[in-house]
């Protein structure tokens, strides 16, 4: 049980700290596993602009049903394992590439152009688990840092998570695309969430 003021102003002060430091790793992960989703597309796939568009697409929308499954009293339930939908969200990158190497060797003809259907279905599967949990975990944080903050949260969680796509983006052009694959930079994102 929390007693002084003292002990009430730590506790606050790390509650703020996880929050703004969880809206960043999402906005950093976030970044990095679309690119790597989409680089998988293009290279096990043959894609081009027509399935980057796809992918893109299917991000906003699987990632604002995420937003919008934050609120009400399901979300509160979800929000109480925070921590362990941080690890199962760890994991789905990994899944997202191994389903896409799977995929093209055992649903779909090695070699073979995909038509519309075969691109949409494959790319809504790969990407609906982390695009609806990241999406889900980044309102349920912004509400947070707006009970915290009051109305000054809601864009400071939006520029905490966009300072961390940022980083992730300059993290993957600069470093991680020249040194590592889809695997080990999915093993990366991994990393920053287990320690979030």
């Amino acid at each position: 049980m929390l007693g002084s003021g003292s002990e009430l102003s730590q506790f606050y002060r790390r509650a703020l700290t996880r929050t703004r430091i969880t809206l960043f790793s999402l906005g950093f992960v976030a970044t990095l596993n679309q690119f790597i989703v989409i680089r998988e597309l293009i290279g096990a796939y043959g894609g081009n602009e027509y399935i980057i568009g796809i992918a893109l697409g299917f991000w906003l929308l699987f990632s604002g049903w995420g937003s919008g499954l934050a609120q009400g009293k399901v979300a509160e339930k979800a929000a109480r394992i925070e921590s362990e939908l941080l690890l199962l969200l760890a994991y789905l990158g990994a899944l997202a590439v191994l389903g896409l190497r799977w995929a093209r060797y055992h649903i779909f003809t090695p070699g073979s152009a995909l038509g519309l259907l075969d691109l949409l279905f494959l790319t809504a599967f790969v990407e609906l688990p982390f695009c609806l949990l990241n999406g889900f975990l980044l309102a349920w944080n912004g509400k947070k840092l707006t009970a915290f903050q009051g109305e000054r949260g809601l864009g400071a969680s939006y520029a905490i998570d966009s300072f961390g796509a940022i980083v992730g983006g300059i993290t993957f052009a600069i470093v991680l695309s020249w040194w590592l694959g889809h695997l080990e930079i999915a093993a990366v994102n991994a990393c920053v969430l287990v320690l979030t």
